[in-house]
């Protein structure tokens, strides 16, 4: 951004989240902050970052709207619903959404986005609880060259590895990644990694855990409660 100290709001304050969001607080910038579990914010707001009621309302304070929340369904949620973070966004505003989330949801928040006269990007992480807390999470990015330039030194302040793949929904999530979490052909309804755990309910809270790094980044990113 051309403000190195820009309002940046951060929806999702899980295990990841809450340390990506203090990084961005460190460094300077005003942070807007929203979970679905305020207790969780706690920390970020003892430093000094501003509590919202909802992802709207943080998102339309800020110049950069991050978010890293559970499942495709809480993106299209937060982002596309009457009043979230596209309705709500400032023109000009450029919204990332770091979640592992669906190829073709990138693009309808992408078109919508433009719609409202403000910039998206898909950036998934790999590298856990720990990557984030150590500010070195791999960062796949899909969008645009100006939008992707814009908003580099924020996620510089969360990763060290920090890739454009492709424009939005198309090459963000590599092949592999992409094909578990999504089946062309799942042989039954929900059998995408995001189905099978919401399904079962599942909650990861440990830390430390090293399962293969696909499974350890992604599982890390949770924050539904």
């Amino acid at each position: 951004m051309t403000d190195p100290r820009a309002p940046v709001a951060f929806i999702g304050l899980g295990l990841m989240g809450a340390h990506m969001a203090g990084h961005i607080l460190a460094a300077g910038h005003p942070l807007h902050v929203y979970n679905r579990t305020r207790a969780k914010a706690e920390g970020l707001l003892a430093r000094g970052a501003t509590w919202h009621d909802d992802p709207g309302s943080a998102a339309a304070k800020a110049d950069v709207v991050i978010t890293m929340v559970g499942l495709p369904k809480d993106v299209e949620e937060i982002y596309l619903s009457s009043r979230g973070i596209i309705a709500q966004a400032r023109p000009g505003a450029i919204l990332i959404d770091m979640t592992t989330s669906s190829p073709s949801l990138a693009k309808r928040i992408a078109a919508a986005a433009r719609a409202r006269g403000a910039g998206a990007i898909d950036a998934p992480v790999s590298g856990g609880d720990i990557g984030a807390r150590d500010a070195k999470l791999s960062i796949m990015i899909g969008g645009e060259e100006a939008d992707v330039a814009a908003v580099t030194p924020i996620l510089q302040l969360m990763g060290t590895n920090i890739r454009r793949q492709g424009v939005q929904g198309r090459d963000s999530i590599p092949s592999s990644r992409r094909a578990m979490l999504h089946p062309p052909n799942p042989p039954q309804k929900g059998n995408s990694m995001p189905g099978v755990l919401e399904r079962n309910n599942v909650k990861v809270r440990g830390a430390g855990e090293q399962p293969m790094m696909f499974a350890h980044g992604y599982f890390k990113s949770f924050s539904l409660t």
